[in-house]
């Protein structure tokens, strides 16, 4: 689970998508944009639990796959991926993010 990370970053228009002050020794999570359109509370964040199933650095896919334009992550984590389940009040949600 992520620590260090500023949890008031919540706002109803999603506006300021998680920013964490110092990122050394954390894996990369989706920002979970896409819930959005479930209008969730700030609740459901704070009571969110989050668990990294796997995290890897490196090339997995071929470059025509991958997204070019960044995803601001340090660049260590220039290409990698990131697998893992967020749970939260009644809804469940398995990602997995190849860049």
């Amino acid at each position: 689970m992520m620590t260090n990370c500023n949890t008031s970053w919540y706002t109803p228009a999603f506006e300021g998508i998680i920013q964490c002050e110092n990122s050394e020794g954390l894996y990369p999570i989706p920002n979970f944009s896409f819930l959005k359109e479930l209008n969730p509370t700030s609740d459901f964040f704070k009571k969110a639990k989050i668990y990294i199933l796997k995290a890897e650095k490196g090339k997995f896919l071929d470059n025509k796959l991958l997204w070019n334009k960044g995803v601001g992550l340090s660049e260590d984590w220039q290409n990698g991926y990131t697998k893992g389940i967020m749970i939260s009040e009644n809804i469940v949600i398995y990602w997995l993010e190849v860049w």
